[in-house]
């Protein structure tokens, strides 16, 4: 299989792979998966990048207790945090650690925000770019299921070949913003990044009761012969 980065234009999102307990307790510890760590830091160097961990509570969960680790990011300074879940496993003399975090692709980001040039994309279709928000679950100081979104509205109506055009120079901007932590590229563990395009819609979308125009596409990994 030969893998290729690839924006993905398409009107259905694609579900997210899942994985069973047996996968949680690999050691196959090659930062191509993000399974098998043994600490919270560990799992944050390796699936996130550099790092260091300044801090640690512990909040009670529905069923479990829940360990949240906060790490810094060392070349970009934000601060973020993993959660951290034990399971028992029958193979296992003692519970191993499930890691996951929702916060790191927001503020990552951000950051993307602030060193990305849209300015040309910007004021030729006068666009509002912002990052899908973070939202806030019923457990306190854990995040909801976030999924990495950039939204580019406006209130033009765009031809399908403008939509084309904000979605390369997006795609473009974000290879070059991480082609050295490949985050979004590493594996097909990895996340993706969804791009959503809005425009106003044209008399014929309207007519049939589209309240938004536009597409989205999607930075990450797909797999070719």
């Amino acid at each position: 299989m030969k893998k290729t980065a690839a924006v993905m234009l398409t009107f259905a999102m694609l579900a997210t792979t899942g994985c069973s307990f047996s996968d949680l307790f690999k050691s196959d510890n090659d930062n191509t998966r993000p399974y098998g760590y043994k600490t919270a830091e560990a799992y944050a160097n390796g699936w996130n990048g550099p790092c260091e961990e300044i801090g640690m509570k512990t909040v009670q969960g529905v069923d479990k207790d829940i360990e949240i680790h906060y790490m810094k990011d060392k070349e970009y300074g934000f601060e973020y945090q993993v959660e951290v879940i034990y399971y028992e496993y029958s193979t296992s003399p003692k519970p191993q650690p499930y890691f996951y975090c929702e916060d790191f692709d927001y503020y990552y980001l951000q950051e993307f925000l602030k060193e990305a040039d849209f300015s040309k994309i910007e004021k030729k279709y006068e666009l509002t770019i912002e990052v899908k928000e973070l939202e806030p679950a019923y457990t306190e100081g854990i995040y909801m299921t976030y999924i990495p979104s950039i939204d580019f509205t406006t209130e033009l109506q765009l031809s399908d070949e403008d939509i084309n055009e904000i979605m390369t120079t997006a795609y473009d901007a974000l290879q070059d913003f991480d082609s050295e932590r490949e985050h979004y590229t590493r594996s097909e563990y990895c996340e993706s990044v969804y791009l959503h395009v809005y425009c106003t819609p044209t008399e014929e979308q309207a007519a049939n009761g589209i309240v938004r125009g536009g597409n989205y596409g999607r930075y990450g990994y797909k797999y070719e012969d």
